[in-house]
């Protein structure tokens, strides 16, 4: 539902509902959907179990590339729980059976993933190469490919390696132009392009006017919560310590709200 998580995880529990209702059987369609819209919200132990319930059923209908994916998500999730050595087990089994068979689309979500979790052990110039090479297999076009492009710039900041993080930026601006990609994408890139600049008026009315009801309609608390503590801060510098106290009070509110999640 154009990334609103919460309605559509609301939405698949209602169709689960009426599967138990009538006593039917399950859709692994539904459990993977399920799993998927845990994961995007963070909900790390139902998102593993709607994933494995997806894969077992998919396992009986031999569909790989969706135990592929329940794979994936299932990794992601162990990743969130610190469980690395087997989240890196299963990434790079899925990265190295993608690579065999020629499997683009999955073998970037791989590689992307791990180098998340390289990422996570603290293994920076590790996580650029398998992020680089995850673009590799990804098409320009493609709003995964400005996803990974901001993992990379953040690995940059990590090294404090500014100049190539800024480069980043404005790669993901041009490519939202030219193929008219997600906003999310764009604005992401364009608060740390204005943030590195250190245009602050000029950020300040790109947040309030465009960015927050941009990500306030789609319902994504997770990068909400981030951008009040930002939008917080630069009213705090500002002396303007009334509205830095709002955004401050509706940061803590989100992440009130997300620790039922996490």
């Amino acid at each position: 539902m154009k990334s609103n998580y919460f309605r559509a995880k609301s939405l698949f529990l209602e169709v689960e509902q009426g599967f138990i209702s009538e006593k039917a059987n399950p859709i692994p369609e539904l459990y993977y959907h399920l799993a998927f819209v845990n994961s995007q919200l963070h909900d790390i132990s139902m998102a593993i179990y709607y994933a494995e319930n997806a894969k077992y059923l998919f396992t009986q209908q031999l569909k790989y590339n969706r135990i592929i994916e329940c794979e994936l998500i299932i990794g992601i999730n162990l990743t969130r729980q610190e469980r690395y050595i087997e989240a890196r087990e299963k990434f790079e089994t899925i990265v190295n059976m993608c690579k065999l068979n020629k499997c683009h689309h999955l073998c970037a979500k791989g590689l992307h993933n791990l180098a998340y979790l390289e990422s996570q052990l603290g293994n920076n110039r590790d996580a650029i190469k398998l992020y680089e090479e995850s673009l590799l297999f990804k098409e320009e076009n493609e709003n995964s490919y400005l996803n990974t492009l901001l993992h990379l710039s953040e690995e940059h900041l990590k090294l404090n390696e500014k100049e190539e993080a800024y480069k980043v930026y404005n790669k993901v601006i041009a490519y939202y132009s030219t193929y008219n990609l997600s906003k999310e994408y764009y604005y992401k890139a364009k608060v740390e392009k204005l943030k590195f600049d250190g245009k602050i008026e000029e950020l300040i009315t790109l947040l309030e006017e465009e960015v927050i009801p941009y990500f306030e309609e789609i319902n994504n608390v997770i990068y909400l919560s981030k951008i009040f503590y930002v939008t917080a801060d630069l009213f705090e510098k500002k002396r303007k310590y009334k509205k830095s106290s709002e955004y401050y009070q509706k940061a803590y509110r989100l992440l009130s709200m997300r620790k039922g999640v996490i």
